[in-house]
């Protein structure tokens, strides 16, 4: 029996492993989505707490000339940073997926390496912190 046919027959416990997930992405991702639309339509008091007051003036404000020119360079940045990856990454990887077996590993160590360096300067300053006479 296959894994399709097992679920369709036993709805109650695949809806029973689906509510945590369900119940989390909505408690954690949704509320605080909606809490932030809601703050989008108030205003600040002179404090800066919001004032749930509904009005548009924030989103007359996000179409300024000011902001506008900031969400194109964000963009810009953006749509030049996925081109460098792209040219950068893509022949990388087509290199590691042709290299010989025997380089692969070394390669592929080389790549992932850098990734590494944050775990490596933290551990470093955790040894230099708890060590006796750090």
């Amino acid at each position: 029996m296959s894994a399709v046919e097992d679920w369709r027959r036993h709805k109650g416990a695949f809806a029973a492993l689906m509510a945590p997930g369900t119940l989390w992405l909505t408690v954690f991702f949704s509320l605080p989505l909606v809490l932030v639309f809601a703050y989008s339509f108030s205003e600040s008091d002179r404090f800066g707490d919001p004032t749930f007051v509904l009005t548009l003036e924030n989103y007359e404000r996000a179409f300024e000339w000011v902001h506008l020119s900031i969400l194109w360079t964000s963009l810009w940045v953006a749509a030049l940073t996925t081109a460098l990856c792209v040219a950068i990454g893509f022949p990388v990887a087509f290199g590691i997926a042709f290299a010989p077996a025997r380089w692969k590993t070394t390669l592929l160590v080389l790549v992932i390496l850098p990734f590494w360096t944050n775990l490596l300067v933290r551990t470093y300053g955790w040894i230099s912190v708890l060590r006796t006479r750090g």
